[in-house]
């Protein structure tokens, strides 16, 4: 009787097969960036602040981290740190280059300006890491005419007259922020109250 090897799930060997087995697992050099403990060992080595002990590493937790469209990784790393000016968090921007993407490798040089602040920036070749302070998040453009009742109340009754209602009246409008991510998108609920005419309409 002819026998046929197969994996340990009872699937049939084959390259492709054990290929896919091998992809079950994420390799090292991904591992790391995205694990905080590797990080975390990695900045409190590289950053002076933290090796002379002036300030104290706490935590550091990943978020966000997305794969761009030349191969990169971009991400959020946010710290939590101790010190003369107590504890504070710390949001730093990461880019993950993988290896076959990187250059020659380069000593890791401490950075001489204070720790996170404006200019700073921490290359971790061990990781494959580049560090820099998080940007502050933008504001919506529109987010003031969107709130503002008045505005937003004009706004509404404006748009409703030009495409549906021409004699359409809005009294009052309170804007409802639902979400809200800074610099991208919010969502709104808006409490309209109407005339009495108008609302016996429906």
């Amino acid at each position: 009787m002819a026998s046929s090897s197969r994996t340990l799930d009872g699937l049939p060997a084959s390259p492709t097969i054990e290929g896919l087995h091998a992809l079950a697992a994420l390799p090292g050099w991904l591992l790391a960036p995205l694990q905080a403990k590797p990080v975390a060992a990695a900045l409190r080595a590289a950053v002076p602040e933290f090796a002379s002990g002036a300030l104290e590493l706490k935590s550091c937790k990943i978020k966000r981290m997305l794969l761009k469209d030349d191969g990169r990784w971009a991400g959020t790393y946010a710290l939590s740190t101790a010190g003369p000016q107590g504890t504070q968090s710390v949001a730093l921007r990461g880019t993950f280059t993988p290896p076959a993407l990187r250059g020659e490798p380069a000593l890791a040089e401490a950075p001489t300006t204070p720790f996170a602040a404006n200019g700073w920036r921490l290359e971790l070749p061990e990781l494959g890491l580049s560090l820099v302070p998080e940007p502050p998040e933008s504001e919506l453009a529109a987010m003031p005419l969107l709130t503002d009742a008045e505005a937003s109340r004009a706004m509404l009754e404006a748009g409703i007259r030009a495409s549906t209602h021409p004699d359409m009246q809005i009294v009052s409008s309170r804007p409802e922020v639902l979400s809200y991510k800074p610099g991208s998108r919010c969502t709104l609920r808006y409490h309209l109250s109407y005339p009495a005419e108008q609302a016996a309409r429906g």
